[in-house]
């Protein structure tokens, strides 16, 4: 686990394919202090905003269950970019599932 920034300098990229969950955590990002939110409402729009930025996000909000490439798919490729930030996994999906995913990205 990396030691995350202060808030105020924090970049954060928000993907989740609700528009309604991207619109309340990105309020409450935003609540805290923390200004530098990209959003991506799907795999691919992520992996686009990661490598059309010339500095990486300190942090990735990933929801798991997405149409097209899920989350899990997602945080491969992130992997493979050499991804070093901190993750937080936001989904509805069983408990197991989201401890696989976190033995996945760790």
């Amino acid at each position: 686990m990396n030691t995350l920034p202060a808030p105020k300098s924090l970049r954060v990229l928000l993907l989740d394919d609700d528009p309604v969950t991207l619109l309340v955590v990105g309020e409450m990002l935003l609540s805290i202090g923390i200004a530098d939110i990209l959003t991506a409402s799907n795999g691919e729009e992520g992996l686009a905003r990661l490598d059309g930025q010339s500095m990486a996000p300190d942090l990735l909000i990933c929801d798991l269950q997405m149409p097209g490439m899920d989350g899990i798919q997602f945080l491969r490729h992130v992997a493979e970019r050499g991804y070093s930030g901190d993750i937080i996994l936001l989904s509805g999906v069983p408990v197991a599932v989201l401890k696989a995913a976190e033995r996945l990205s760790g």
